[in-house]
């Protein structure tokens, strides 16, 4: 087994309609159409083409996977119409890398790549 790897994740922000399921009309419902942003894969950092996700994430994003003494160099755009941050709980970060609201959120259409591990 192999430790010590660098798990790089393309990832990217959009707005998606979920009316499907969660939003159909009907007497015990809204009815209504929200824009929902959420993360989403990509296969590299073109932002290209998109990585399916199995039907059970739901609208979660993609799953970050390490072992102990790996590192994760994720890379995100941010296509959605206002900022966002990213927080990956269980996974050591420093303060300026805590990804909460007051800290600088990702703002549209910038792309941004950590510089360190």
């Amino acid at each position: 087994m192999e430790y010590g790897r660098l798990c790089s994740l393309p990832v990217y922000f959009i707005h998606a309609r979920w009316t499907a399921v969660f939003l159909q009309q009907g007497p015990d419902r809204i009815g209504r159409i929200y824009k929902k942003a959420v993360y989403v894969q990509f296969t590299d950092n073109s932002f290209s083409e998109i990585v399916e996700k199995p039907l059970w994430l739901g609208f979660l994003g993609p799953i970050l996977k390490a072992e102990v003494g790996d590192s994760f160099n994720v890379h995100v755009k941010n296509f959605a119409s206002r900022p966002y941050t990213l927080h990956p709980h269980g996974v050591k970060y420093t303060k300026e890398n805590e990804g909460r609201i007051l800290s600088s959120p990702i703002s549209n259409p910038t792309t941004f790549a950590p510089d360190k591990k």
